[in-house]
């Protein structure tokens, strides 16, 4: 589980190969030196995995947070 994570998201529909240089180009910043030392001395943690990584990630925090919220009779409402 993850308390907080930074990401960038699309709408559902976006091409595969805009998400691809979106994430390309995220990872390409981070890798100079002066993003990775700003980010560090955030007290964060260096990301740069895959689109499809990210995704499980945020959906095993999504499964692990509601089931919290169950656990502890809190009321899930979701707004559309």
């Amino acid at each position: 589980m993850t308390l907080a994570w930074p990401g960038l998201l699309a709408k559902a529909k976006t091409a595969s190969s805009t998400v691809v240089r979106m994430n390309a180009e995220v990872v390409k910043a981070l890798r100079k030196p002066e993003v990775r030392e700003r980010i560090l001395a955030l007290a964060m943690e260096l990301g740069g995995n895959t689109p499809e990584e990210f995704k499980a990630n945020m959906k095993a925090d999504l499964a692990t947070w509601t089931q919290a919220l169950k656990d502890a009779s809190i009321p899930i409402v979701t707004q559309r």
